[in-house]
């Protein structure tokens, strides 16, 4: 494994630890709904986790936790929005009982765009450590989970799993050339009647080089994608999105404009016609890629380390011309603004769970117009320090 942690050095498991790639909004909703993750929420003990659901103004804030919640789930690791439903991700669940599961195999929760008619996802054959949910997206009327520490072909080799809506259906999808540590699943995006799926830690080009690999939605036609000019370290994959035709692979440790720079590379739906995207003011150790999303015809990447550490995002054009950056108008040094993005219904949506205006790390999001403009904050209305709200981020 390469020194270059894609979790921003501190561990899985960690607050710190950046489990979010994009959360595909999958498009569709006749009730457009923002949703915020706060996985180290304490409502049912310790990190057990929570999600927020928002109107596109930010107005109409309703919680959710889980009716099963306890210490460490960690639900709101990953969310996602789209065909009027809502997805979280609870990566530390354990599951209990008959051999099934064990400690930290995970779940996923699906709700009703209002929060109601809970429903709970587990893997059929989930075994401690798994982490299914780490990693969540919904749309094409399916839902996808990553479950990044699956070991069926080596230890955290990884897994992703495809359900119908009502959670029925389920298809589990592994790398035709899984090994050991891939990470397969840690991001995952649907789209375009395509399923994503990332894999920071494949070694084909040097350790953690990273891919990324392309499905139709029955989990067959497997197409796997590198960077033209991977490296080692680079962790290529460590995000993706899918929409617009496009798929978008965020590459955060990539070392063009100095050590972990950041940068990300689009394609057409069958891995072909590469562009590669470095800011115009990329700078070491920046993290451009950490996150990254497409929707409204637009590209928006998350860049947690940049603009003197308080985070930034850029919009781009599908073709990776027009950037546009945005920073918060209140940022501060270790906000971590831009460590979970998404756009959809012409918002875009900005994640930034360092933010310390109820506590340290307490948490927040902001809201733009596609074009950048326009910005509106969210907070919880029952923030406390240390609820990481903003881990993840979803609009459509």
């Amino acid at each position: 494994m390469s020194g270059k942690n894609p979790f921003l050095g501190l561990g899985f498991g960690s607050p710190f630890a950046s489990f979010v790639g994009s959360s595909a909004s999958g498009g569709g909703a006749s009730s457009p709904r923002i949703v915020v993750g706060s996985f180290f929420d304490d409502d049912d003990g310790s990190a057990s986790g929570s999600a927020y659901i928002y109107n596109l103004d930010g107005t109409g804030e309703v919680k959710v936790t889980a009716s099963d919640a306890a210490s460490g789930d960690r639900l709101g690791v990953s969310v996602a929005v789209g065909s009027n439903k809502i997805v979280v991700g609870s990566y530390g669940d354990d599951l209990e009982g008959g051999g099934s599961g064990g400690s930290s195999s995970g779940s996923v929760y699906v709700y009703n765009i209002d929060g109601t008619n809970e429903v709970k996802l587990t893997a059929s054959d989930a075994a401690g450590g798994d982490s299914f949910g780490t990693s969540v997206a919904i749309g094409s009327n399916k839902i996808v989970v990553g479950a990044p520490g699956n070991d069926d072909d080596g230890t955290s080799s990884g897994s992703v799993y495809v359900y119908n809506l009502d959670g029925t259906g389920e298809v589990k999808i592994t790398a035709s050339d899984g090994a050991q540590y891939d990470d397969f699943g840690r991001s995952v995006s649907i789209g375009s009647n395509k399923i994503f799926v990332g894999s920071y830690g494949d070694d084909d080009d040097g350790s953690t080089s990273g891919s990324a690999y392309v499905y139709d939605l029955d989990g067959t036609n497997e197409i796997k994608i590198t960077a033209s000019d991977a490296a080692g370290g680079d962790s290529f994959g460590n995000s993706v999105a899918i929409g617009n035709n496009k798929l978008v692979v965020g590459s955060p440790y990539d070392d063009d404009d100095g050590s972990s720079s950041g940068s990300v590379y689009v394609y057409n739906l069958d891995g072909t016609g590469e562009v590669k995207i470095t800011a115009s003011d990329a700078a070491g150790g920046d993290n451009f890629g950490v996150s990254v999303a497409v929707g409204s015809n637009k590209i928006v990447v998350g860049s947690t380390n940049s603009n003197s550490d308080k985070g930034s995002a850029y919009i781009y054009n599908l073709d990776g011309t027009g950037e546009v950056k945005i920073t918060a108008s209140d940022g501060a040094q270790y906000d971590q603004f831009g460590i979970s993005v998404s756009v959809g219904n012409d918002k875009i949506v900005v994640g930034a769970r360092g933010n310390d205006d109820n506590g340290s790390a307490s948490g927040s999001a902001y809201i733009y117009n596609i074009d950048g403009t326009n910005e509106v904050k969210l907070t919880a209305s029952d923030a406390a320090g240390g609820d990481y709200y903003g881990t993840s981020v979803a609009v459509g």
